[in-house]
């Protein structure tokens, strides 16, 4: 029985660990108004223990959004953002409409525009700082992402 316990400590320090979570935000009617995949990664258990257990520092680093609209996949990033958000619609072609707003955190659209391209950027460095929604429209399905403009 001792041989397994000592094989299976010695398997942890070898496996690799992943983890996804689905985080949904939803407005006070109760309708979903976000839906974000967070991926975590990492080498082995030691690495997972030193990083996120015993690490005191706060995590500062620039995070992507990844999500789906029907055969699109849609990369936002980085989120929060300081000059230029950028963002990747993977499987675009001429026939792909996109369009996007942007509005503050009271709701008022402060900026509109129909793209054209499958990479694009939106300049963030005039806007003060706070949260801002961006809804993202291909081919008239709507996506809506909370960005932190810092």
């Amino acid at each position: 029985m001792k041989i397994y316990i000592i094989i299976f400590i010695l398997y942890l320090f070898v496996i690799k660990i992943s983890g996804q979570t689905i985080e949904y935000s939803y407005d006070a009617t109760g309708n979903r108004i976000l839906r974000q995949i967070i991926t975590l990664q990492s080498n082995n258990v030691d690495s997972l223990l030193s990083e996120h257990y015993f690490n005191d520092k706060k995590d500062t680093s620039n995070k992507s959004v990844h999500d789906y609209a029907g055969e699109y996949k849609i990369n936002i990033f980085p989120n929060p953002v300081n000059a230029n958000l950028h963002i990747i619609i993977e499987n675009y072609t001429d026939k792909t409409n996109i369009s996007y707003t942007l509005n503050d955190n009271n709701g008022k659209q402060i900026k509109h525009e129909v793209v054209y391209s499958k990479i694009f950027n939106i300049d963030f460095l005039n806007f003060p700082d706070g949260n801002y929604i961006l809804n993202l429209y291909i081919n008239n399905e709507k996506k809506e992402y909370k960005i932190i403009k810092i």
